[in-house]
């Protein structure tokens, strides 16, 4: 991959911090941290010298140019208004890079006491990456591709400054772990005060009073710092109200694990008595939306941890991309788990084969499509783990020739999973039921259009009713505030394409003027499909995302969704949307929504208590 000129000041810090991210000395952390610090403020001073034909044509006023170059706060100003102007989200937020600005400084200006954790040095990795990445359009990630990591250690102590915005950033990190593992969220750029909102208060006196102080006093700090401004407290004041955070994200994580501990013990102990004989473990059945993911980090944390585990390749297989992409970016978001399980993802089966063939005690992810196209087995013993898989069965006759002495088990999945015999007995169930009980879920209100439209390989007057029906239900629903998303489920990539464009024809005659619409199909030649998720995930915009039902597997669209449903549905994948439509978020209405043109049954011991279906008008009820 060739990169422009001008990119290769910046590139070569890059390859400087990556060169020593790879190296085993606390000099190397040093090294490779500060490299990527600078690469950031090297890219932005680069970029606003071009002149504007090296920079697609756009043009800045010289006093704009001054004031960005000014110093690191005021570039991170241009890194984020040229976001925006690109409509790029903000893959890495200002405070996060401002920490690691502020790390750089203390090995500055701190003697060589200082040794940033691997997870700081990854951060600053990443931080820089996507600046590069956003202002030239070249994939640096691509082209310092290395598998080698470092062994965390532990960091020594730094400013106060410093320690605060660390401990700001994990606290953050943690409340969004809690939501995830309720599947509720908040948005990115959400203050601290509004993500502890969103979750149940602490039981104790002491901490609830924290919770009510805290915040808002951190708040300010932060904005402070990242103003370049003085924090306006003593060290010993900023030090006590870091410790206060704390105690707070102590308590959070303490409640996290908790959620899990049952469904991990059980899955840890079944793992343990296939240790010396190989073979299938079981299934950890579990719904779409009660937190499979965290329950599967934890697990992989457990098993690394222990002695008899410890030293064994992990394998976590997936069906899409996209969710191999997720949960790497769960697993480098909990800082301590990130650097244990020491997670890469292989692009290639080249890259699989060499990752799977030297036997360290690393985690793999890749998806089921690669390990299918492994050759030779692997002759060692590795831990290989399903993560919410469309047919389990399907993909453990793979795994069983291709790892002769491997430990199986899978996590999450339908209840026909229990059907199979190779897969019995359920280690441990938590039923859609029950995850609504605990409030980890919603019910789901199923709507059926009284008048039946032709099905979509008929006539296009009939596709054109359906979207106008489609049309005219998402847009009184969003004007009302009652979702802001919605996806549009089919059963093939034609009808995917023959509904993208009827919607997009059609969609200038409702009232939502700024109605964007996806298809996830179309676009997978020219983008990533990630992206096109990533967009419509986070854009707050009302938007249509118009899908097959397989590529859904596995993926969050959040709690302001409806699903429109076109086709008709294996009784799997009616689980799987029930579920989807049945995540919990902060202001979320009290039940999902599904609006069925497909006259699917959606009935079954799996849905009593969580879905109910009501024949009517598709318009009639928007509430």
């Amino acid at each position: 991959m060739s990169i422009k000129p001008w990119v290769l000041g910046p590139f070569d810090l890059l390859r400087h911090g990556e060169e020593h991210r790879q190296g085993g000395r606390d000099f190397d952390r040093r090294m490779a941290l500060i490299s990527f610090d600078n690469a950031i403020e090297m890219a932005v001073v680069t970029y606003l010298d071009l002149n504007p034909t090296q920079r697609g044509g756009r043009t800045y006023r010289k006093e704009e140019v001054t004031n960005w170059k000014r110093n690191f706060h005021t570039k991170l100003e241009f890194i984020e208004s040229f976001a925006v102007s690109q409509g790029t989200p903000i893959a890495v937020q200002r405070e996060e890079m401002i920490y690691y600005h502020s790390l750089r400084n203390d090995l500055y200006h701190g003697g060589n006491g200082t040794v940033p954790t691997l997870h700081a040095v990854d951060g600053a990795r990443r931080a820089a990456l996507w600046v590069v990445a956003l202002l030239f359009d070249v994939d640096a990630e691509t082209l310092l591709l290395d598998g080698a990591d470092l062994a965390a250690s532990p960091a020594q102590m730094a400013s106060p400054e410093t320690e605060f915005l660390g401990q700001f950033l994990d606290i953050k990190r943690t409340l969004d772990e809690v939501l995830s593992s309720l599947h509720a969220s908040v948005a990115a750029s959400s203050s601290l005060s509004e993500r502890l909102h969103a979750v149940d208060p602490p039981p104790d006196i002491r901490l609830q009073a924290l919770v009510s102080r805290v915040p808002e006093e951190a708040e300010l700090i932060k904005q402070r710092l990242i103003e370049g401004q003085p924090t306006g407290v003593s060290d010993a004041e900023l030090r006590s109200l870091t410790n206060e955070l704390g105690s707070l994200s102590s308590h959070y994580r303490q409640q996290l694990h908790a959620r899990q501990l049952e469904l991990i013990e059980a899955a840890f102990d079944a793992t343990l008595r296939k240790r010396s004989t190989g073979g299938i473990a079981g299934v950890i059945q579990q719904p779409a939306g009660s937190g499979v993911t965290s329950c599967l980090v934890a697990y992989l944390v457990r098993c690394r941890e222990s002695e008899e585990l410890g030293s064994v390749p992990q394998v976590v297989v997936v069906d899409r991309l996209v969710v191999a992409e997720q949960l790497i970016h769960s697993i480098r978001q909990a800082p301590d788990d990130g650097a244990l399980l020491d997670a890469v993802r292989a692009d290639s089966r080249e890259e699989l084969r060499r990752l799977l063939m030297d036997g360290r005690p690393r985690l793999i992810v890749a998806t089921q499509q690669s390990i299918s196209m492994l050759e030779p087995p692997v002759p060692h013993p590795c831990l290989v783990i399903g993560l919410s898989l469309v047919s389990v069965g399907a993909a453990a006759q793979t795994w069983l020739r291709l790892f002769p002495r491997g430990i199986f088990i899978a996590f999450g999945g339908p209840p026909e999973i229990k059907a199979n015999g190779a897969w019995a007995p359920v280690i441990a169930q938590y039923s859609l039921q029950q995850a609504i009980s605990d409030g980890h879920l919603r019910s789901v209100a199923i709507e059926q259009p009284a008048n039946r439209v032709p099905p979509l390989d008929a006539s296009e007057a009939g596709v054109a009713a359906m979207v106008r029906e489609i049309l005219e239900d998402f847009a009184a629903r969003a004007s009302q505030d009652v979702v802001h998303k919605g996806i549009v489920v089919t059963d093939s990539v034609q009808s995917t394409q023959r509904l993208s464009h009827a919607l997009v024809s059609n969609h200038g005659a409702t009232t939502l003027e700024n109605l964007k619409v996806h298809s996830w199909e179309q676009v997978a030649t020219q983008d990533h499909p990630s992206r096109t998720w990533e967009v419509f995930r986070n854009d707050d915009r009302p938007q249509l995302l118009v899908s097959t039902y397989h590529r859904l597997t596995g993926v969050d669209a959040g709690s302001n969704t409806a699903y429109y449903v076109t086709c008709s549905l294996p009784a799997s994948f009616q689980l799987r949307i029930v579920t989807m439509a049945g995540r919990q978020g902060r202001g979320a209405s009290s039940h999902g929504l599904i609006v069925d043109f497909g006259s699917n049954p959606w009935n079954g011991p799996s849905f009593e208590g969580a879905a109910e279906l009501s024949c009517d008008s598709v318009t009639s009820n928007k509430t």
